[in-house]
């Protein structure tokens, strides 16, 4: 289980939420939560009692072992959260998203975020190589001294053309 935080001004109050965790033969390890329509439920009480107005998704992965996480959102619990004027959040140690109300009110259809770490070096310098050559990075930081700070991700989803706000530490 992992933690459905209901956070904000004041005190956080938890709801657990069911994590799979499945080992490919290759040794690959992906985690997939879905949010159950009674969790969210349980959490948008609990946000009305405190009088707080987000909802984390708290996934911890201290050990690194994680190589894929996908985050399945009905659309139920959008309009449930977008209707109570929650934040969706969600936190891990890579990346964290916040899904504001806006972004949630109207949702049509279930949604996810698939979240993959680039872990193998290669990669990460395949990464900061095209980051170099890309007009728009030397632009904005008026320099060819680019360099990959922290891990990089590929984040996905299907979540059609809504603003999420993407923090990497």
């Amino acid at each position: 289980y992992v933690d459905l935080e209901v956070t904000g001004e004041h005190e956080v109050q938890r709801t657990p939420v069911e994590i799979e965790r499945t080992q490919q033969a290759n040794g690959q390890v992906s985690d997939t939560v879905s949010i159950a329509t009674d969790q969210a439920m349980d959490a948008v009480m609990k946000a009305k009692e405190t009088g707080n107005s987000i909802i984390r998704l708290v996934l911890p992965d201290g050990q690194d072992v994680v190589d894929q996480t996908r985050i399945n959102v009905l659309k139920d619990v959008a309009q449930l959260l977008a209707e109570n004027k929650l934040t969706l959040e969600i936190s891990t140690e890579n990346v964290h998203l916040e899904i504001p109300t806006d972004s949630l009110a109207g949702v049509t259809q279930d949604f996810y975020f698939r979240l993959v770490p680039i872990k193998e070096e290669a990669k990460r310098q395949e990464i900061e190589t095209r980051a170099r050559k890309e007009e728009a990075v030397r632009a904005m930081l008026q320099t060819n001294d680019v360099h990959v700070i922290g891990r990089p991700m590929v984040i996905e989803t299907n979540l059609p053309q809504r603003p999420v706000t993407v923090t990497l530490p």
